[in-house]
């Protein structure tokens, strides 16, 4: 019996699962910390094995308010006062379009 069209499911498997899981910390990054956290705290409890409890404490994001405003992270683009205004007196309120004409 020949394995090579098994593993090729297992590893187009893996692929499409760690490409859902990436989807789904992009598209909701709270909802996968508080995920991700439960799931820490689950694996961190009195115990277990030492290795499983050093995975739960490797799995535990960082803290959600670190991600704040007033933490400099620059990330957004709108750190300063912390009420996410700063950027505000920079950009224009109107921009001007302008058409060209297609050319080939």
């Amino acid at each position: 019996m020949n394995m090579a069209p098994h593993w090729q499911y297992v590893v187009v498997t893996v692929v499409v699962a760690a490409s859902a899981v990436q989807l789904f910390r992009k598209l909701a990054p709270q909802a996968s910390a508080r995920m991700l956290s439960r799931t820490s705290e689950w694996l961190d409890r009195e115990g277990r094995t030492r290795s499983i409890r050093a995975l739960g404490v490797w799995l535990r994001p960082a803290s959600l308010s670190a991600r704040a405003c007033d933490t400099g992270c620059s990330t957004c683009q709108r750190c300063g006062d912390g009420n996410g205004d700063a950027g505000a007196a920079e950009k224009p309120d109107a921009q001007t379009l302008e058409f060209r004409p297609f050319r080939r």
